[in-house]
């Protein structure tokens, strides 16, 4: 009997092990960066290692005009987990992309909308994508997204890790806020 339950708890052992390796074994990216950014909404970039938190700095968020103690609040960093399901849809999403036939850039001479930047790593290339035009792939705009509504669900944690980016030099920044001028008389 105590040797029919060691060969269960060997073979159970070994098919977790197994499965743990093609999980591995299926994810090329080794390191993935986003960066975006809205003329009127907020800027922020995302770094995904796997089996890592997800980094998240917010540069700034048009959210703090109006709440102060709202999260996430702008020059702050934050960390967040990823659930197994949105880290396969990422990948998934990601790996569909065939990096060496994208442009390094799309761009179009407009002042506001939005704009991101990409950063992948993966096992074959290393490519930086910027983005500044209504005429981007459509697998970049839905990337980024999907993304960018990820971003919204996490729950955010507060971290004092140190980050670098790739990516977050290409985004643009905020519009200035507008002059005020003091009229004569009032």
């Amino acid at each position: 009997m105590q040797s029919i339950t060691k060969i269960i708890l060997i073979l159970f052992l070994l098919t977790l092990i197994s499965c743990n390796r093609k999980t591995e074994e299926e994810n090329p990216i080794k390191y993935f960066e986003f960066s975006y950014g809205d003329t009127f909404g907020s800027s922020f970039t995302m770094v995904y290692k796997p089996k890592d938190s997800l980094y998240i700095r917010q540069h700034w968020s048009s959210s703090e005009v109006f709440d102060s103690l709202n999260i996430p609040q702008g020059k702050t960093n934050y960390s967040a987990k990823i659930s197994e399901s949105d880290e396969q849809s990422l990948v998934k999403v990601i790996s569909k992309l065939k990096l060496r036939t994208l442009k390094n850039e799309y761009f179009e001479d407009y002042s506001d909308g939005r704009t991101y930047a990409i950063f992948i790593n993966n096992d074959s290339i290393k490519k930086l994508i910027k983005v500044h035009s209504h005429n981007a792939p459509k697998e970049l705009d839905s990337l980024a997204g999907w993304i960018y509504q990820l971003k919204q669900k996490l729950k955010l944690k507060k971290t004092e890790k140190e980050l670098n980016f790739k990516s977050a030099e290409y985004v643009l920044p905020p519009p200035p806020p507008p002059s005020i001028e003091k009229k004569k008389g009032i």
